[in-house]
């Protein structure tokens, strides 16, 4: 009768702790669901003192984001609102969509902005303060004869929006002139690996870099005449999205 009540208290034992650990693992996973605010990226990725433009962010779990704080309290941004439909009660906020103003006394340098929404404040991001002329990419520009045009020097804001998005652009240059190509990707926490190549106008290649300065590509060329040369750009595992 001794060991039969042992064995009975045993087996209760083993499945008393079977239920915990069950419990626990069930609790762990109901906690790995629990939504909360992911900032992925911010476009444009910085601007120029004194300006004033539209931002747009993305990420996961963006519900009713209406904030944007940044690390600097003369950058501040006010959500974008859309004129009301014919059943709405006042204007309407445009999701994910913002716009910002840089003071005129921030100096220059890298600071973090962070989104606020439904499920609390995010992660940060980078945001660069510039002075250079800030310039947005535009669409379409996927092949060497749509190459959008842009001058020097100038800070280029784009994305590579998927697989087969391939960006490219044209650059006058003169003779004797150095002209330097610098992609900033990790300095801005963005995912893209690129590889940037330059082309001169018959089509020869004259440098391609991957890895330069702090990882990031980087070009540094001397002119020999007047011409006009191709930069391409991409991601050089073919992926893409908001935040590359």
């Amino acid at each position: 009768m001794g060991a039969l009540v042992m064995r009975i208290a045993r087996d209760m034992l083993r499945c008393a702790a079977l239920v915990v650990l069950v419990w626990l693992v069930c609790a762990g996973r109901a906690g790995a669901q629990l939504p909360a605010t992911r900032l992925e990226g911010v476009f444009p990725a910085g601007g120029n003192p004194g300006a004033s433009f539209e931002l747009t962010i993305s990420g996961a779990d963006l519900d009713d984001v209406d904030r944007l704080h940044f690390s600097h309290a003369g950058i501040t941004a006010e959500q974008k609102m859309a004129e009301p439909g014919p059943f709405d009660e006042g204007p309407q906020p445009v999701p994910n969509t913002f716009n910002v103003t840089i003071g005129g006394d921030v100096s220059v340098g890298l600071y973090e902005v962070r989104a606020q929404g439904k499920y609390g404040m995010s992660n940060p991001r980078s945001f660069d303060v510039n002075t250079l002329a800030e310039t947005l990419e535009t669409e379409p520009n996927n092949s060497a004869d749509e190459a959008g045009v842009i001058t020097t020097p100038t800070v280029l804001n784009g994305q590579v929006n998927g697989a087969t998005d391939v960006d490219w652009f044209q650059v006058a240059v003169t003779a004797n002139q150095r002209v330097l190509f610098r992609c900033e990707t990790r300095r801005i926490d963005s995912l893209l690996d690129p590889v940037v190549t330059v082309f001169g106008a018959d089509g020869r290649q004259l440098a391609e870099s991957r890895d330069g300065y702090d990882y990031d590509p980087l070009i540094d060329l001397t002119t020999t005449q007047d011409e006009t040369w191709l930069v391409r750009v991409t991601d050089s595992q073919y992926r893409g999205g908001p935040n590359y």
